[in-house]
């Protein structure tokens, strides 16, 4: 059953509380939208303004923010997705307050400091560094800056070299202002306390610590849709100012780069369904089918013919945008023939649907794995987070294995045939230079 999900609604500001486990402690996370794209010159930016504001507030240095979340039974610790940025801690439930008052200074008045602020650039410009030779992500990350001309989803959200070098203290004080000029904070809180108490702590602590959200509460029914605002976001894509969400198109082509390796990559990037799509289901199905080690791809690529080292295939799902993707590594001197017989295998998924026995295993383990991500309170909260800020509600959360269960083979090859056209693809290929 479903634990029943508390909605505070302020001027600014929605909380959204649960009760989960019996464990004594609360996991509390505060999210913000991005709502702006990336480019070539800004890559990285909002990564480096997230890492800095954990660095010290206008009340704490670094060292003493990060006694302070300790003391509160957990530590500090920063996500950027590609359509969220969120910081948060799991802290004992007594001091839910405290934290959330820890949390709120975070987000509005973190100090960035100049000295903080290089140390966070240089440790980014060796993690984009690392990127670019890792032999899955940097093929996948040339994909997407085909797919998307190196814009929001097409920039690589670690930055580069180049642009992180860039950046400073005066631009990652300007991105934070215009983070926080629009939109709404987000603040999820679950665990072993009582949901109501928990959203009237969080409210007084945005209160006290300068988040200064605005009028009082209003309750909102436990498991509750997408308020009014949100579901004309959703139908329209213009809504409080924020960007729309109607998928984007993909850009077709190939993107090649040559590293010292002893193996070449190759990522292939179909268009498919953006997380707003109810046909995203299907599409996660079709990856179940063609991945993993008992997948139709590994045991025609690598076990029947030996052309890979590593296959993948998944749906990749934002908010604004989706895609079927594709990974082989193999053998330098086999690379177009791996790229040929991938093809291959896709054209068959284009030309018929997956068997009873494939569709039933897939579903099944979807099915299964969606259950299973609910077993502790902070994938609970993040499964309230997906559904609130980048689905369509609370009324996701009732039963988040039945979608799964509703997918038909028919429902899975229309997406199979409608986005593996390989005339649609965007690659991004790593060649091998090495020798043996």
């Amino acid at each position: 059953m479903t634990p029943p999900v508390h909605h505070v609604a302020l001027n600014r500001l929605d909380i959204l509380a649960a009760r989960f486990g019996e464990t004594g402690q609360v996991s509390l996370t505060v999210y913000r939208e991005r709502t702006t794209p990336e480019t070539p010159v800004t890559a990285g930016l909002a990564a480096l303004a997230v890492r800095s504001m954990l660095r010290g507030t206008t009340r704490y240095t670094a060292s003493e923010l990060a006694f302070a979340m300790e003391s509160l039974g957990g530590g500090l610790g920063p996500n950027l997705g590609a359509d969220l940025l969120s910081f948060g801690a799991t802290v004992l439930s007594e001091r839910v307050r405290a934290a959330a008052a820890v949390l709120a200074e975070v987000l509005h008045q973190p100090r960035f400091a100049p000295e903080s602020i290089a140390i966070e650039r240089a440790l980014l410009i060796e993690d984009a560094r690392s990127v670019a030779d890792d032999m899955v992500r940097f093929p996948v990350q040339l994909a997407l800056g085909v797919a998307f001309n190196d814009v929001g989803y097409g920039s690589p959200s670690l930055g580069s070299t180049e642009s992180l070098a860039s950046f400073t203290t005066d631009s990652v004080r300007q991105w934070h202002a215009e983070m926080l000029a629009g939109g709404r904070t987000t603040v999820v809180a679950v665990g072993d306390a009582d949901p109501e108490q928990l959203a009237a702590a969080i409210v007084g602590a945005f209160e006290i610590s300068g988040g200064r959200p605005g009028a009082g509460p209003s309750a909102v029914p436990p498991v509750a849709a997408a308020s009014p605002e949100r579901s004309e976001w959703i139908a329209t894509g213009t809504a409080g100012g924020r960007a729309s969400v109607r998928p984007s198109a993909l850009v077709p082509g190939t993107r090649t780069e040559s590293r010292d390796r002893k193996q070449s990559a190759l990522a292939m990037l179909f268009p498919g369904p953006s997380r707003h799509d109810p046909e995203r289901f299907a599409a996660e199905t079709w990856g179940a089918i063609a991945a993993g080690l008992g997948g139709r791809l590994f045991e025609s690529l690598r076990s029947k013919r030996s052309l890979a080292y590593t296959v993948i295939a998944n749906s990749w799902q934002r908010r604004m945008a989706g895609g079927l993707l594709t990974y082989i590594a193999t053998d330098p001197a086999r690379l177009d023939e791996a790229r040929a017989a991938m093809l291959e295998e896709l054209a068959i998924f284009r030309r018929e649907p997956p068997s009873p026995d494939e569709l039933t295993c897939a579903v099944a383990m979807l099915a299964g794995r969606s259950e299973m991500s609910r077993q502790t309170a902070g994938g609970f909260a993040g499964e309230i987070a997906d559904a609130w800020l980048l689905g369509g509600g609370l009324a996701e959360l009732d039963d988040p294995a039945a979608p799964y269960r509703a997918v038909t083979a028919d429902a899975v090859h229309a997406v199979t045939a409608r986005s593996l056209d390989p005339a649609l693809r965007a690659e991004g290929v790593l060649i091998a230079t090495a020798n043996e």
